[in-house]
């Protein structure tokens, strides 16, 4: 397949990683497509200078980045892959310039990852754990690194859990 026919295939970094985490991927998928990883702006390989809290607060700011991203590359159709908070971004970004993307392939996001019981709204996750869980990045954030690694990645592969483990204590 000749490469100027190849669909573009972008794959957004994931939360707490860096675009490493897809290098599994990446020799299949360049067979068949145009491949473009992106760092999103708190990644560790980002420089935190370029990092503003308040634009980033929301997920509109980091859509806005990623329309940039396909447009300085002069894309009109794409293939994004997002997990998590990227799959929120990219259906942010195909609502509002919906000519760049072809497909979404969109892996576990919510709009909102917090239930709220009044509203019987389930986004996975109750205020305490969540409480919980921030305390422990923020007091005890390597042990909190070794513990949620595994989970993150499932199953007994150790190397994908140490890689990881690696890219979320670059987070700090």
């Amino acid at each position: 397949m000749e490469m100027a026919r190849k669909p573009l295939f972008f794959l957004m970094g994931l939360q707490g990683a860096d675009q490493s985490v897809w290098h599994y991927l990446i020799p299949y998928l360049a067979c068949y497509f145009k491949i473009v990883v992106f760092d999103l702006v708190f990644s560790p390989n980002v420089s935190p200078k370029l990092y503003d809290p308040k634009r980033y607060s929301r997920f509109s700011s980091y859509a806005e980045d990623l329309v940039c991203i396909l447009d300085q590359l002069h894309v009109n159709k794409s293939i994004y892959v997002g997990h998590s908070m990227s799959a929120m971004i990219g259906s942010i970004a195909a609502t509002k310039r919906p000519e760049l993307f072809q497909h979404l392939i969109l892996l576990s996001g919510s709009p909102r990852y917090l239930n709220v019981e009044g509203e019987k709204y389930y986004g996975g996750f109750e205020r305490s754990y969540l409480d919980m869980v921030f305390n422990n990045i923020a007091h005890n954030f390597s042990g909190w690194v070794r513990d949620f690694a595994p989970k993150a990645i499932g199953g007994n592969d150790t190397t994908a859990i140490h890689e990881f483990e690696r890219s979320l204590g670059r987070m700090k």
